[in-house]
């Protein structure tokens, strides 16, 4: 059984960290959260963006659960596997993107 354990928490914190970022067309806060998101996102591969008026679109089918339980905008959620390891409703700077981002990436 430890052997078990082991190796569930293994896969566990071996899944890539990802940082999920919901938002609207029609958001205002996501607008400005934008600039900041973009430049994050240009420089991080685990960056997803999610258009919650999207609900067909793969990114959405594979995290949308996240939003469903918070709808709130716009949300920034660092997941690993399916586990949630932070998550934030509101504008996040690039500074604090990058600081939750190197902390979680740090703990995996």
């Amino acid at each position: 059984m430890l052997g078990g354990i082991l190796w569930i928490a293994l896969g566990v914190l071996s899944a890539p960290l990802r940082v999920v970022c919901f938002n609207g067309h029609w958001c205002g806060a996501c607008a400005a959260q934008a600039p900041a998101w973009q430049r994050f996102a240009r420089a991080h591969t685990e960056a997803v963006l999610v258009d919650v008026d999207q609900p067909q679109s793969s990114a959405y089918r594979r995290y949308g659960f996240l939003w469903e339980k918070e709808r709130s905008m716009p949300l920034t959620v660092w997941v690993s596997g399916d586990r949630i390891l932070e998550q934030h409703a509101g504008v996040l700077s690039l500074t604090e993107l990058q600081r939750i981002t190197r902390h979680w990436g740090h703990q995996l």
